[in-house]
């Protein structure tokens, strides 16, 4: 293995705990729950780009077919989000904590087992850059975006005073 093989396992390995580290605790809902994705995304579309692959049909069928995962099991983990009271703060202006709690990891990890699996099968179909850092973060950010797109419309709904569907508060 070279040294750009262990930096991506490592990389890939940091964003898989520290996200996972994340579904489990309270965190204030508000704009800063995009900068994450927003950075996964952006990193993830520049390495792909400056890497120089060429991508085939095969890791376009691949990308979409993760991206669609990604995203519905996106969707999945923020209704499955559960919102308490956050109380006034000058440090912040959110007013509601959500976190996804353990069924949110275990779908954390079904998204990366189904990535895995996804690639294996690309691969051998003659894929190349499906298996880059570059896709991994850019599948990542969309699991991650769709997920914060329902939150924020949760809790908004929550502000609202509408009734936002089951599990909410805690």
């Amino acid at each position: 293995m070279d040294l750009n093989v262990l930096g991506s396992i490592g990389l890939g390995i940091l964003v898989l705990v520290w996200v996972g580290y994340r579904q489990t605790t309270w965190r204030p809902v508000g704009a800063r729950m995009w900068r994450l994705p927003l950075i996964l995304g952006l990193v993830g579309l520049a390495s792909m780009i400056s890497s120089g692959m060429p991508l085939s049909g095969i890791d376009l069928a691949a990308l979409a077919l993760e991206l669609v995962v990604s995203a519905a099991t996106g969707v999945w983990m923020g209704v499955l989000a559960h919102f308490r009271p956050l109380a006034p703060s000058d440090a912040t202006s959110a007013r509601w904590e959500s976190r996804t709690g353990w069924w949110g990891l275990a779908l954390w990890l079904l998204v990366v087992a189904v990535r895995v699996g996804i690639d294996i099968v690309a691969v051998r179909l003659g894929a190349g850059m499906v298996t880059s850092t570059g896709v991994i973060l850019l599948v990542l950010a969309a699991n991650r975006l769709v997920r914060v797109g329902v939150i924020l419309n949760r809790a908004g709904r929550l502000d609202a005073g509408t009734p936002v569907g089951q599990p909410t508060l805690v």
